[in-house]
This record gives C-alpha cells, structure tokens and sequence, in this order.
C-alpha cells in the first residue's frame, strides 16, 4: 500500500521521456546467420535523469579520464536489461522563457537496481555523444 502511494508521487517528477534500445539476436530465415541487432523496445517512457560528481574509474589517478555519474530513474513495471541504451528527450528553458528540446544519449552495463517504488539505472553518456 505504502509502495504505491510513494510510486504515484515519485513518477510525477517524471519530466524526462526516453527511447529503449536494446541489442536483439535475430536469425536470418534465409542464411540461417544469427545476428544482433539494435532494437527498439520501449518508446516515450516517463523517466528522470540524475547528473552526479564526476568520478574516476578505477587506474591510475594521473592518467585517467573522469566520467560523468548519470541515474536513469524508471518504474520499476518496465524491465530493462542490461547493456540498453538510452535516447533521453529533456526540454530546457532559455533565457525567454521557450523550451528547447534536447537529447541526451546513454548506456548502461549493469542491470538496473529495482525498488517497489521505482527502479535506478546507472548510466554513461555514449562515447560518440559526448
């Protein structure tokens, strides 16, 4: 009961929608070939993006790159799997007061901590978006 009165309210901060992509085998009907592809899965999801420290992956302090900590906050009804990636659409204001959309591409590698309320996706910006 508790788990979902807390999950209406926390959605409603939900101001981000996304895109889900997630790499599907499929086999060739001709060739018999199985190969992978890049499919999308869930489209226009209600979700929030957290942007935290910069942190250091693990190496050597002087030589490595920061990486930005991002947080993909979902409901915990949609299931993503691990290695999906993210088209994120956020509206920003501008100095008068217009929106202007932007998108914001990620990936995550490891599977998503879930929460009867909730579920919290870390993320990195793609390689080729950054």
């Amino acid at each position: 009961m508790v788990g979902r009165f807390h999950k209406k309210y926390i959605e409603r901060t939900y101001n981000d929608v996304c895109n889900v992509w997630e790499n599907v085998k499929k086999k060739d009907a001709k060739s018999k070939i199985t190969k992978t592809e890049r499919t999308l899965v869930h489209e226009l999801l209600p979700c929030r993006i957290s942007f935290g420290d910069f942190v250091r992956p693990a190496g050597d302090e002087v030589t490595s790159n920061l990486t930005l900590s991002v947080v993909l906050f979902l409901s915990p009804d949609i299931e993503i799997k691990a290695g999906s990636e993210f088209e994120v659409e956020r509206n920003v204001f501008t100095k008068d007061d217009k929106t202007l959309p932007r998108v914001i591409k990620l990936k995550n590698s490891a599977p998503p901590y879930i929460y009867p309320t909730h579920q919290e996706i870390t993320c990195s910006i793609l390689e080729d978006y950054a």
